[in-house]
């Protein structure tokens, strides 16, 4: 068993041929690449990384295929973290949604209440994600994940004036109309 373990590591042992870092074999060839962006800049990194694929698929075209591309470093993983933050807002946005429309039609059993709930939320993301994008260009994936969580508290106003509008027990009229004054204006400042 050692003796084929020296054999793999002597394999793998590097050395230089026409200036790049061969396996003893000559099966393995690492490069290195020094890039000019700022690894955390995604959108340059992306174009990299792209380049780099498109160098290697030619190459390996005209070379007769048969080589696999691996690669690493910081850039790779900003890459990589930044689509599966991304994704995993996606569907927990989704998911927490269709649950929450669930969860309030079964309460409610008004399907007319939906519209008026889902509108502050609707307009909270659309002012949001504009302000971003007006201020910045671009929407960070940590932006949108912790964004996501505030739509928990931007639906709790509408909520709470549909369950007092639907279950509010009022002697008459008047009292209603009182009621209803002192729940809109602390709504009202809610919402701001």
């Amino acid at each position: 068993r050692a003796e084929g373990l020296s054999d793999t590591l002597s394999a793998l042992r590097t050395r230089t041929l026409d200036g790049l870092y061969h396996s003893d074999d000559l099966k393995h060839v690492l490069i290195m690449v020094e890039v000019a962006h700022d690894p955390f800049d995604v959108d340059a990194q992306t174009r990299v990384l792209a380049d780099v694929r498109n160098a290697f698929d030619q190459a390996n075209a005209a070379a007769g295929g048969g080589y696999t591309l691996r690669l690493t470093g910081l850039n790779r993983f900003v890459k990589e973290n930044q689509d599966q933050a991304k994704s995993d807002v996606a569907w927990a946005s989704t998911a927490s949604t269709v649950l929450v429309v669930i969860l309030f039609l079964v309460f409610f059993r008004r399907l007319r209440f939906l519209p008026m709930a889902l509108a502050p939320v609707g307009v909270g993301v659309l002012v949001g994600m504009g302000s971003v994008l007006a201020a910045k260009g671009s929407i960070h994936g940590l932006t949108l994940g912790f964004g996501s969580t505030l739509i928990g508290v931007c639906i709790d106003y509408p909520v709470h004036l549909v369950n007092h509008l639907r279950h509010g027990n009022f002697p008459d009229e008047a009292s209603r109309r009182a009621a209803h004054g002192r729940l809109w204006k602390n709504l009202s400042v809610g919402a701001v």
